[in-house]
């Protein structure tokens, strides 16, 4: 699964419709927002793993690339005060037709069943009140119900960013 484009918004700065490949070179001039957009990428990673805390007041939005013609898209939004999951929606599109995975409002989350065949023809679903404070995708993993979630976070345990910075001479031994 590949990351093909990502966005992210915050109440100061925001990165839209970031375009990405296999393999990504972010080259520009100083304070152009290279290390932000970096830290915003590798943040939403840790953020799938819960290995960070959602950030208040932001939207994220994203796009992979999973097997030949499907795609998945992922996106949140965190209020500020108090620290809210305002709405999470993950749906898997083929070709020109979406399907909806996930589709969370602030109180209610609505998650379809694809761990069979026939569920995913009767697009069978659950009703849910997941914690205000939490994604679904934390709070209902389940490779076999929810197989997708599953696909989303082998990706962010498995996503790496380097930043590189100025480099000072080496220095000669004394």
């Amino acid at each position: 699964m590949q990351l093909k484009s990502f966005s992210y918004k915050d109440e100061t700065w925001e990165l839209d419709n970031l375009q990405l490949g296999p393999v990504n070179l972010i080259v520009g001039k100083n304070a152009v927002g290279k290390s932000r957009a970096i830290a915003c990428l590798s943040a939403f990673g840790r953020i799938i793993t819960q290995r960070e805390e959602l950030s208040p007041e932001t939207t994220w939005q994203s796009q992979f690339r999973f097997e030949q013609q499907t795609t998945l898209v992922y996106d949140f939004e965190v209020s500020r005060k108090p620290k809210v999951v305002l709405s999470e929606q993950l749906s898997r599109r083929v070709t020109a037709r979406s399907h909806p995975i996930i589709n969370r409002d602030k109180e209610v989350a609505e998650i379809c069943h694809y761990g069979s065949i026939e569920r995913m023809r009767n697009h069978e679903t659950i009703s849910t009140t997941p914690p205000k404070d939490k994604l679904v995708i934390h709070s209902h993993r389940d490779g076999d119900k929810y197989p997708y979630t599953e696909h989303l976070i082998h990706w962010a345990e498995n996503s790496y960013g380097f930043r590189f910075g100025n480099m000072s001479p080496l220095q000669s031994p004394t």
